[in-house]
């Protein structure tokens, strides 16, 4: 065997778009993360139209509250 015999078997042995064959078994973390932010900005506003929010004093005070979450 010469080297484009082997060159051929490994291109026939290949996919033909790795691309391709890479998203097919990934999963679709973009949709997913867009349909949490989604449902979070959903749950926000329902939270807000209910009265639930805090008012910070300063930006120090928001820091610290979103550090803890």
């Amino acid at each position: 065997m010469n080297i484009n015999t082997n060159t051929k078997i490994i291109e026939d042995m290949a996919c033909s778009n790795p691309l391709e064959a890479a998203i097919g078994v990934m999963p679709n973390k973009e949709a997913e993360n867009e349909k949490d932010l989604i449902e979070g900005i959903v749950i926000g506003l329902k939270d807000f139209a209910k009265g639930r929010y805090t008012v910070f004093e300063d930006d120090d005070e928001m820091e610290a509250h979103l550090m803890g979450l």
